[in-house]
């Protein structure tokens, strides 16, 4: 039966939404290359206004194949948790498109590969040692087009950024995010 349920609300879970209001939401995202990984994290608050992001590269020669994509994935994870603690938050729900990570991070199952628990470590490391109050959650790639552009917008220009205004490559997507979401409010009423 929970089962059934994950799978509903999976397929259910498939545009941006807003979190509750006075909350923060961070959606992450990875990309690989042959030989590097680049990963994002992009907050918005509950009117979908940009926050702030962060962009992450490095090599990774040393990770293959799908846990090379699980890396990139995690590491935006991680990206999102130190862009939580940056902006000062208190709390924040991290959503990406990765189930795997999200159940690896949720302590569901021991799911993690070797090569990755280090990451895995950092991540509930810099968790325990801010306070911050993380939810993750999942969410399919349709409902991740923000964070899925900057992490190959990272991965084509080798960045490794903090920034406080929406990159260029981004700002029509949170435009039409924003819109979609306040048509679908008129739309309940």
């Amino acid at each position: 039966m929970k089962y059934i349920q994950e799978i509903r609300q999976l397929q259910e879970n498939i545009s941006w939404e807003p979190p509750l209001s006075g909350r923060l939401k961070i959606n992450v995202d990875g990309a690989v290359s042959s030989t590097a990984i680049a990963a994002a994290a992009l907050a918005r608050d509950d009117f979908g206004r940009f926050i702030g992001a962060n962009m992450f590269h490095t090599q990774a020669a040393y990770v293959f194949g799908e846990e090379r994509s699980l890396l990139a994935e995690l590491q935006a994870i991680h990206q999102g948790v130190l862009l939580a603690i940056r902006l000062n938050t208190g709390g924040a729900i991290i959503e990406g498109d990765s189930l795997t990570a999200t159940r690896i991070l949720k302590g569901e199952g021991n799911l993690t590969p070797r090569r990755l628990k280090d990451i895995v470590t950092d991540i509930l490391s810099d968790l325990r040692r801010s306070d911050l109050l993380i939810e993750f959650s999942f969410i399919r790639r349709d409902g991740n087009k923000v964070a899925h552009t900057l992490a190959n917008f990272s991965i084509h220009n080798s960045l490794n950024y903090e920034v406080s205004q929406p990159p260029v490559c981004v700002k029509q997507l949170l435009l039409s995010e924003v819109i979609y979401c306040s048509q679908e409010v008129v739309d309940r009423q």
